[in-house]
């Protein structure tokens, strides 16, 4: 049998338990605070594409005049699942105002 002294081993496991917690706890917020920024530019970078894809669409929609023949007015809406696009003629361009269901709200000056 084996007998093993005690007595000089006291006391020594609670600050190596407190250096591994708050090592764990900084890792896991160092991997948090990534995550939300991965997150935030995913999100930026959808809107962007939802925008333009929206903008791409009017502006294609005008220049074939199919908005210039079912309205007599110069200012319109155009109802999107994922937003919806204001438009205001003025001579040779065209106003746009993006309003995505996200929040996001953008204003285009395009020429046509």
């Amino acid at each position: 049998m084996l007998l093993i002294n005690t007595s000089r081993y006291s006391g020594g496991i609670l600050p190596s338990c407190i250096v591994v917690f708050l090592l764990l706890s900084a890792l896991s917020l160092l991997v948090l605070a990534n995550y939300r920024q991965e997150m935030l530019a995913y999100e930026q970078t959808v809107q962007f594409y939802q925008v333009e894809v929206l903008k791409n669409i009017t502006i294609q929609k005008l220049r074939e005049g199919h908005l210039l023949k079912n309205q007599k007015t110069s200012i319109g809406n155009i109802i999107y699942s994922v937003g919806e696009v204001r438009y205001e003629f003025e001579k040779n361009k065209v106003n746009l105002t993006i309003t995505l269901t996200s929040g996001l709200h953008r204003q285009l000056v395009m020429v046509l």
